[in-house]
Formats: structure tokens, C-alpha cells, sequence
């Protein structure tokens, strides 16, 4: 179960909105203001990110529904972009208490 604001998420700058209502991304790591340009590339992964959670999840869900791919997986391993789906959706469930 996700607990994060759902998307779409858009960027404007460097700063994310969710139905219009502006969401500060953090630009300062430790003391040091990153750059410009990483602000707004942070801006546009933040946006991406609600899709991508939901992409990597729709992926692992196409996966399960074919019983065949249990086999598949215990008899050849698990696929790397397997792996890495259920990892970035791991990661991204992290910080939910």
C-alpha cells in the first residue's frame, strides 16, 4: 500500500506542483546550493516519479499474473529488470512508517 501524494506530478522550474499547488523541492544539500540545472533536473525526476513507481509496479504485476514466470524465475533466475522493479519499489516503500 503506497501513502504518497498520487500523481501526475508536474515540474514548473525548480519546483514540482500537484493540482496547482506548489511543492518546494529541497535545493540545498548539507550547505552546499546545488546548481541550477540540478534543480530543475531534480524538479523533472521528482514530477516522473509517481509514473515510474506505478510503471515498475504494473511490470512486477504482469510478471506474477503468468504463472509460467514462477518456473521461469526458479529454474533461470530471477530477470535483472525484475530485480531492479522490485528494488526501486522496495526503495521508494522505505519510507513509509
Amino acid at each position: 500500500m503506497t501513502q504518497h501524494t498520487p500523481g501526475p506530478w508536474t515540474q514548473h522550474g525548480r519546483h514540482v506542483r500537484k493540482d496547482n499547488e506548489r511543492c518546494d523541492i529541497p535545493l540545498f544539500y548539507g550547505y552546499e546550493h546545488l546548481p541550477e540545472h540540478e534543480g530543475y533536473a531534480n524538479a523533472h525526476l521528482i514530477a516522473a516519479a509517481p509514473d515510474l513507481y506505478d510503471a515498475c509496479q504494473a511490470a512486477v504485476d504482469a510478471w506474477h499474473a503468468n504463472s509460467r514466470n514462477f518456473e521461469r524465475e526458479r529454474d533461470r533466475g530471477t530477470p535483472t529488470w525484475l530485480s531492479a522493479c522490485r528494488a526501486a519499489i522496495a526503495k521508494a516503500r522505505e519510507a513509509i512508517p
